[in-house]
C-alpha cells in the first residue's frame, strides 16, 4: 500500500473509531497478526515478521463496525475479524495486509431470554463475563 493511501485511509478509520483505536505500530500489528497457528510463530522463532495487517481497529458501536466494512469495501482492503487470538489454524494470519478488527469493545449482553433459553450478545463478548451473566439468570 502506497504511503499516501495509508495514510488517507489511518484518518479516515480514525474518523469512525477515534485515533486511540486505530493501531499502526508495528509492535501492536505484530500481536495481532499471531494466532496459535504454528506458521506465525515459526517465522518470529526465525527473527521474521509474519504477515501484519496494515491497521488494527477497535470499533465499540455495530454502526462503526459498519462503516469499516464500508471503507474497506471502498479501497478492496481484507478486514480479518479478531476474536481475541485463541484460533489454531491461522485464520487470523492477515496474509494479503487490510485491517483486523478487534471485536473486544463490541462486548455487551443484549438479551437473555429465560424462556426460549438464548441469548443474543455481541461478538466480542468474553466468554467467562458471558457465563457469569447467565448463571446470574439461573443457567449454571
Amino acid at each position: 500500500m502506497h504511503r499516501l493511501q495509508s495514510q488517507m485511509i489511518e484518518t479516515e478509520l480514525a474518523g469512525i473509531v477515534g485515533p486511540e483505536y486505530v493501531l499502526t505500530e508495528e509492535a501492536d500489528r505484530t500481536i495481532y497478526g499471531v494466532d496459535y497457528f504454528w506458521v506465525p510463530r515459526l517465522l518470529i522463532d526465525r527473527g521474521e515478521l509474519p504477515p501484519l495487517p496494515d491497521f488494527v481497529v477497535l470499533p465499540e458501536t455495530v454502526e462503526q463496525l459498519s462503516a469499516v466494512i464500508r471503507l474497506a469495501n471502498v479501497y478492496k482492503i481484507p478486514v480479518i475479524p479478531w476474536g481475541g487470538g485463541s484460533g489454531t489454524q491461522g485464520g487470523i494470519v492477515p496474509v494479503y495486509g487490510g485491517i483486523t478488527v478487534d471485536l473486544k469493545r463490541l462486548s455487551r449482553i443484549i438479551d437473555i431470554d429465560a424462556q426460549s433459553q438464548t441469548v443474543t450478545a455481541q461478538a466480542g463478548i468474553n466468554g467467562f463475563d458471558l457465563e457469569c451473566a447467565l448463571n446470574e439468570h439461573g443457567f449454571m
